[in-house]
């Protein structure tokens, strides 16, 4: 199973949730999704620094994402 990490910024972003549930749905036995809000959570040092929203794929992969359209279909593709 690939664990996918979803750092957000929960006071300004509302996608980046919605857009991982229905990832979670799609793959369910194929993906963990962790959904983490950076105002509420830390980042874990491992990471560096992050600038939300970021994906990060089974801790190696670091995907910046630049805009909600394509977060669906970069995240498909970094997954597979």
């Amino acid at each position: 199973m690939i664990k996918v990490e979803f750092f957000y910024n929960g006071s300004k972003d509302t996608n980046t949730p919605e857009i991982a549930k229905n990832l979670a749905e799609k793959y369910r036995d194929k993906i963990e999704v962790i959904l983490i809000d950076t105002e509420k959570e830390k980042i874990p040092e491992e990471y560096g620094i992050l600038n939300p929203p970021v994906v990060i794929i089974d801790k190696k992969k670091k995907i910046q994402l630049d805009s909600k359209e394509n977060l669906d279909e970069i995240v498909t593709k970094a997954i597979f």
